[in-house]
């Protein structure tokens, strides 16, 4: 399995979720459920690649539909987030400027298209 398919998972979940914490802990939970289901997998349908992400995105779904993430979404609080470089404030501002104008047109994105973006951009996939 290696390195460089939890990294793939990490990273798609990561830019799903925007939250290192809880793309750590859906990542795991890709993991498990992959290996639960080992037995399900077939070769001739697909590469592992594939399988795989298709296992990520079905948990990331289901982690936005928990109760626990309703949760924390309620229980955010913005002001537990420091700046820890303060060198270059007006980069860092101006990159999340960016970043939020980014996020936001995503957002409009219907789900099927959001996925569809991440897959192929960042995890270098077929838009099919």
């Amino acid at each position: 399995m290696g390195k460089r398919h939890y990294d793939l998972v990490y990273s798609y979940v990561y830019r799903t979720t925007n939250d290192y914490d809880i793309a750590y802990d859906i990542t795991q939970d890709v993991f498990i459920k992959m290996m639960q289901n080992i037995d399900k997998y077939n070769l001739e349908e697909g590469k592992f690649k594939k399988w795989l992400l298709k296992i990520a995105v079905n948990t990331t779904k289901d982690n936005f539909k928990s109760k626990t993430y309703k949760q924390r979404i309620e229980n955010y609080n913005i002001e537990n987030h420091e700046i820890e470089d303060k060198s270059n404030v007006i980069y860092i501002i101006s990159k999340k400027e960016e970043s939020i104008k980014i996020k936001e047109a995503v957002e409009k994105l219907t789900n099927l298209q959001r996925e569809a973006i991440f897959l192929k951009y960042y995890n270098d996939l077929k838009i099919k």
